[in-house]
């Protein structure tokens, strides 16, 4: 048997203030001089005879005061007494959590048929039955964000029993540190001791739930440190049980990711589809394929039999959109051999733009012509036909051609996008109409030229863009002429506005050379990698995006004409266009493609009967719609916002009553398809706390299992108490004596 110290300094502290009672002791003493008198020695000899009683009571007094401060310094080191094999769990109550692991690599299936989540259900219902009749026990999921499913440990074994066999597993992520957070908080509030937590996590240990972001060094060691500190708090480190439920082998293949190339569609026209099938330690599927699926009718068949044994790849498919407005996609993958059936199709919102209308606002004049700054640009949107009027349509938009000076009395909300080419200064007026336009869901498109920069073209004075800064936070510097001419770079990350370019510098956008640009900077305290897509090669932003609230800022800092450069030459300058404002138009959009469990947001016109709109889910099922206020934006006061936050299920969810740009997809998390399962090692290293790996498990002997630490803190606080007590009356009753 041996006693040890949750913390230990103090332990050493209070240790080293025992001395501080005999120290002032030894100070107080007072000294004496011997000064010859006749008279005291009758007073020396009546002293004499009490000095030994005296002696005894300051020595019992000081024994009395360092007890009393060893008693509260060791109280608070919290000392516990560990005993040399496992306590008696019948004596004392202990509190069982169990905590079951719901997400989506729970769906697996394991030889025997069964998935991971039912053989944790079974194993959770034998523990419960193994438990000593006076424990109580929590029911915790690790899915959901982590929550507790019992308020509170009880011993009601029938409602135990009853709460397990209805959970059903989820196709969410897991939340290990705020499942274990929440289960601690709950354990604490109902009054349980420390000492006496026993922790079970039925788990399939997959990697992504148990080594969160691992490769990601910044945002990765402050989930990981989250992790383990929630880990840490939950019961007693010989009471922790990390238990595998999985099968030994997983081998997977999952759809992680379906976009659009350009990010944008329009009826009539073949787009290019990217899927990005993962493989993870599965054989290889002579008979593998991926099926697309359009509002329901099959549309593509394409055999992908040569799929690695584990990585990565990108397969390309068509898909042709016949009309206009929201579809919905899904991919599905055909293969055998899968452990994971659930993350073996994804979907996808698609709005095809069919005439959109958007605002184009030129700084020089809103006439139509080779030298104004909106030539190129508007050709490149809708080429024309045989009328050369500013109102043009043809292919995904429809565009409206303005002077910056009209941006004050047009009425915003008509359009999906508003494109600023080359702008003095709007004015106050219209820099707040565009804010509250893009606040509310819109899209703006902001290219750079020689008014930006200075209302008398002098290149150099960054004061005519102020309002740059004031609708955006960036901050506009000056023009940077460029001698040797500048190259774009991809400042890393996929985006789906440059998807089709990237890979391909010798052409394209990469081709061209930039004589010029305009300096932009991120606001103060922030990185111009949180907004840069597009780069130049002496590493300004040329591309940047700016989120506000529900809508999206996009930032050109070079010129869309032939100003400051040559892009407007390239073949490439149409799809670059088109993607741009297509991304821009699409901000609305941008929550159309959720992960499952996140709230669905939209903003749609209100019913003329003032009825809410219900939503549609996957299975089929109605419910209704939240209404939520944001900031009273006078530019969207036509549309209502609207929320949904039960989207626990993949697959299509769209409103009913409402037109059918109001759809959105939710795709189970790419991260819960890697069924790997985490090694000691790794888990040791990443959680920092003691605990027992479990990959047999047998119930009788977990559920005996107890914490063999037992605290002495109650014990020394009620012993402080009592040593105060007679410290006070033995001094007390000292003193009338003296």
């Amino acid at each position: 048997m041996s006693i040890g110290f949750l913390h230990p300094g103090l332990a050493l502290a209070a240790l080293g203030l025992l001395a501080v009672p005999p120290l002032i002791h030894l100070l107080a003493r007072r000294r004496q001089r011997d000064v010859p008198w006749a008279a005291m020695a009758f007073l020396i000899a009546a002293h004499q005879q009490t000095r030994r009683r005296l002696r005894i009571e300051q020595w019992l007094l000081m024994a009395l005061r360092i007890l009393v401060i060893g008693c509260a310094g060791f109280a608070v080191a919290r000392p516990a007494l560990r005993a040399g094999g496992v306590l008696d769990a019948g004596s004392r109550r202990i509190d069982r959590v169990i905590l079951l692991d719901d997400s989506l690599s729970m769906r697996a299936r394991r030889p025997d048929g069964r998935t991971a989540f039912d053989a944790a259900r079974a194993l959770a219902g034998e523990l419960i039955d193994g438990f000593g009749r006076t424990d109580a026990v929590l029911l915790a999921r690790l899915g959901g964000g982590g929550v507790t499913v019992t308020d509170r440990p009880t011993t009601d074994r029938a409602l135990l029993h009853q709460i397990v066999d209805e959970l059903k597993c989820g196709y969410g992520e897991a939340g290990v540190a705020a499942a274990a957070r929440a289960a601690a908080e709950a354990v604490r509030s109902s009054g349980s001791l420390p000492d006496r937590v026993a922790v079970y996590y039925l788990t399939d240990l997959a990697r992504g739930t148990w080594l969160p972001k691992q490769d990601q060094e910044e945002a990765g060691a402050t989930d990981v440190a989250d992790l383990a500190a929630a880990f840490g708090n939950l019961g007693e480190p010989d009471a922790r049980f990390l238990i595998d439920v999985g099968a030994a082998a997983r081998p997977n293949r999952a759809i992680t990711d379906v976009r659009l190339a350009g990010g944008w569609a329009a009826p009539g026209f073949t787009s290019v589809l990217r899927v990005v099938v993962q493989t993870y330690d599965a054989a290889t599927d002579p008979t593998a394929a991926l099926e697309v699926e359009l509002d329901g009718e099959p549309v593509h068949r394409e055999p992908i039999g040569d799929l690695p044994e584990t990585g990565s790849r990108t397969v390309t498919l068509p898909v042709r959109f016949e009309s206009g407005g929201a579809h919905a996609l899904v991919v599905r993958l055909r293969s055998s051999g899968d452990a994971l059936p659930d993350d073996d199709e994804r979907w996808l919102s698609v709005t095809a733009f069919s005439g959109v209308p958007a605002l184009l606002a030129a700084g020089d004049s809103a006439a139509l012509t080779p030298e104004s700054d909106a030539f190129y640009f508007a050709l490149a949107l809708a080429p024309p036909r045989a009328s050369a009027s500013a109102d043009r349509a043809g292919g995904p938009f429809a565009t409206t051609l303005v002077h910056e000076n009209e941006l004050t009395t047009v009425s915003l909300t008509d359009y999906r996008a508003v494109v600023l080419l080359n702008p003095a200064d709007p004015g106050p007026e219209a820099v707040e109409r565009l804010a509250g336009y893009v606040r509310g869901g819109g899209g703006l498109v902001i290219g750079m030229g020689g008014r930006t920069t200075s209302a008398d073209r002098a290149k150099n004075d960054p004061a005519g863009a102020a309002w740059l800064t004031r609708l955006t936070g960036l901050r506009v510097g000056v023009f940077a002429a460029s001698d040797p001419p500048l190259e774009l770079r991809s400042a890393g990350g996929a985006h789906p506005l440059l998807d089709e370019f990237i890979g391909r510098p010798a052409v394209g956008i990469f081709k061209p050379t930039f004589r010029g640009h305009v300096r932009v900077e991120p606001p103060r305290g922030r990185d111009t990698t949180d907004h840069a897509l597009l780069t130049f090669s002496d590493g300004d932003p040329a591309l940047l995006e700016v989120p506000i609230q529900r809508g999206r800022v996009l930032v050109w800092t070079s010129s869309f004409d032939m100003e400051w450069n040559a892009l407007a030459a390239q073949p490439d300058f149409v799809p670059f266009v088109i993607n741009l404002t297509a991304h821009a138009a699409g901000a609305d959009d941008a929550g159309r493609n959720v992960a499952v469990g996140a709230p669905l947001h939209a903003s749609v016109p209100p019913a003329r009967d003032g009825r809410l709109p219900q939503i549609i889910r996957p299975d089929g099922s109605h419910e209704a719609v939240q209404l939520f206020r944001e900031r009273d934006d006078a530019e969207r006061s036509q549309l209502q916002p609207i929320m949904y936050g039960r989207s626990d299920l993949p697959g299509r969810y769209s409103l009913d009553g409402t037109p059918p740009a109001a759809l959105f997809a939710a795709n189970v998390p790419p991260i819960e398809s890697d069924l790997t399962v985490a090694g000691e090692s790794a888990l040791r290293a990443a959680l920092g706390r003691d605990f027992s790996l479990v990959d047999a498990p047998r119930p009788e002997a977990l559920s005996a299992a107890a914490p063999q630490r037992s605290e002495m803190s109650g014990f020394l606080f009620d012993a402080l108490f009592v040593l105060l007590l007679v410290e006070t009356l033995i001094a007390a009753l000292f003193g009338r004596h003296a």
